[in-house]
């Protein structure tokens, strides 16, 4: 969230509890009127956005075989070796940003 908060724009509360996974914040924010269909100004992130931990649909990491081409509709394959090392590192909830 630090990130969001110095590099975008008119990030809400309601962004913020949402990507913190604090849902009394979240349903105290909503009864009160908070909007949720207002974006962020650089990259046009909805509150929903910050919730979700990939994406809106059902992604996942999994080790598995890697054939070097994309073979999956969703999920991200890696070595068993490096998923046990992410895994092992990584709590529940982390933000990832995939970067090419």
């Amino acid at each position: 969230m630090r990130w969001f908060l110095s590099n975008e724009r008119r990030v809400t509360p309601l962004m913020m509890a949402a990507n913190n996974g604090d849902l009394s914040v979240i349903k105290a924010l909503l009864e009160s009127g908070a909007k949720k269909y207002v974006y962020s100004g650089r990259h046009c992130l909805y509150p929903l956005n910050f919730a979700s931990r990939l994406s809106c649909s059902a992604f996942g990491f999994h080790s598995g075989n890697c054939p070097g081409y994309p073979a999956s509709h969703g999920c991200i394959r890696m070595p068993y070796s490096a998923a046990k090392k992410l895994f092992g590192l990584t709590p529940v909830g982390t933000r990832v940003v995939i970067q090419q």
